[in-house]
């Protein structure tokens, strides 16, 4: 039976500014390591977010060009290191730079609380960036509504508005506006150890069934005597969310529909948690409060033979353990049985912005519209991590920038084409929803799995649960 509890534009509009920033960040705890667990947030002028990265300051800023005389300075804020993590800018940005007279001044800041501040102490001090990059939908949508950044429908509509996969300008929209152009994404597939399947005579399975049955054969021990779980699984506060969206998603089912009715109390809801309630038996021990980034070190040292997890996987092959590429593949997440095969798992994406009290907003459009051109866009993403994959769709699928990355990364990087037309998120499928992020803050999905794993409850009487919690959040606020 579905709910008919409702959220308020009144009270969508006040949650923007308050409950945005308590959402964990998922892409970037795929990304970047494992961030803590979800906090509530303080004031809205600080709009703080989860911490993603476990480093408590940011690394040490990349050298930096020497403006020329009379150049214009262009500040950029980042939340991806250069040197660790996009080195690219090193020599593509002093290229626009000497065709425009000017200098990009780039500055790290780590994301979630510490960007936050920075922003808002920045907007009061009329000191805002004139280019950073929020690092998920959330934050930029934070930014959004207190006036911190500006809209780029015209500027995306002059790069080619049909060439972004769709979620992520979805996402991106707030009011009706576009304040950030897409970037990257990284989207949740299944990666598994294709010479385990091999050897036992096994495919990559396509719906649950298949996956049941893959994951049970797989579990205990392989031929040469390792002890293996047939799949993970991963319970903790800050990606209980994804793992919860990596079954529902793909069955069809949603938190809230597109008028923002509550509908968790559904057959299609209700078979994802039936699901995982099936595979729990063989999920890797400590499931209940590891993250994936935990299950994905165990998939690496081979004690994992299924991992759920994001296109970050070929960055870990490659730069860690490329060996194992010949032995891993990645697919899509298998469907469910109610499943319309057009909704997938979750998935992360950041975004490119202009702040608002920029004095050269024009230089800023100029030089977003270069950086998103073919070329220099596909060379941005040829010293990226691995793995990440370009929201621009010609891009993403150019044979040009396949055939350049590493052997190890064009399975995942394949199949995470496929699954970024087909993203999700948790209670928010039909664009941002602040109410969703008070269901992860308040850990409604976690809560959730662990009533189903746990198995003191019924599915139902669990989904019974969920679906009051729901309702009561959408109450109060």
């Amino acid at each position: 039976m579905m709910s008919r509890a409702r959220f308020t534009r009144r009270a969508y509009l006040r949650l923007i500014g308050g409950t945005v920033g308590a959402v964990a960040v998922a892409g970037l705890a795929t990304a970047c390591g494992t961030p803590p667990a979800p906090t509530a947030t303080p004031a809205p002028a600080a709009k703080p977010a989860e911490k993603p990265a476990e480093k408590p300051a940011a690394p040490a800023p990349a050298a930096q060009p020497k403006p020329a005389e009379g150049d214009k300075t262009l500040v950029y804020w980042t939340f991806m290191p250069t040197d660790q993590r996009f080195a690219g800018r090193k020599t593509l940005f002093p290229q626009w730079g000497e065709k425009n007279k000017a200098t990009i001044q780039i500055e790290d800041v780590p994301a979630g609380n510490p960007f936050n501040q920075k922003m808002a102490a920045a907007y009061a001090a009329k000191l805002l960036p004139d280019l950073l990059d929020p690092w998920d939908s959330n934050a930029t949508i934070s930014f959004a509504s207190q006036t911190f950044i500006i809209a780029v429908d015209d500027l995306v509509k002059d790069i080619g508005k049909d060439d972004f996969f769709k979620v992520g300008l979805d996402f991106g929209t707030w009011k009706a506006k576009l304040y950030g152009i897409p970037l990257i994404g990284w989207p949740h597939l299944m990666h598994y150890r294709k010479d385990w399947f091999e050897q036992e005579g096994l495919k990559p399975p396509t719906n649950w069934a298949e996956l049941l049955d893959v994951s049970k054969k797989l579990h205990g021990k392989t031929k040469d005597g390792t002890q293996i779980a047939g799949i993970s699984g991963f319970f903790a506060s800050i990606h209980a969310p994804y793992m919860f969206q990596d079954y529902v998603g793909p069955n069809s089912g949603y938190t809230f529909n597109e008028k923002g009715d509550v509908v968790i109390n559904s057959k299609e809801v209700r078979e994802a948690l039936t699901m995982i309630k099936d595979l729990v038996p063989y999920f890797q021990a400590g499931y209940g409060n590891m993250d994936y980034g935990t299950t994905r070190t165990q998939f690496v040292e081979g004690k994992i033979a299924i991992e759920t997890d994001s296109t970050s996987m070929a960055n870990v092959i490659v730069k860690t353990k490329p060996e194992l590429g010949a032995k891993v593949s990645s697919v899509l997440l298998p469907f469910g049985p109610s499943s319309k095969k057009d909704r997938s798992g979750f998935n992360g994406i950041s975004y490119f912005s202009i702040g608002s009290q920029s004095k050269y907003t024009d230089l800023a459009r100029d030089f977003l519209k270069w950086f998103y051109s073919t070329p220099i866009y596909t060379e941005a993403f040829m010293t990226y991590d691995w793995g990440l994959i370009p929201e621009r769709r010609s891009v993403a699928e150019s044979q040009d920038w396949h055939k350049k990355v590493p052997e190890q990364a064009k399975p995942i990087i394949q199949a995470g084409v496929k699954a970024a037309e087909l993203s999700t998120f948790p209670g928010q499928d039909f664009g941002v929803n602040p109410i969703a992020n008070k269901l992860l803050a308040d850990d409604v999905y976690r809560n959730l799995l662990q009533k189903v794993a746990e198995g003191k409850e019924t599915v139902d009487a669990a989904l019974k649960w969920a679906e009051d919690e729901v309702k009561r959040i959408v109450k109060e606020n």
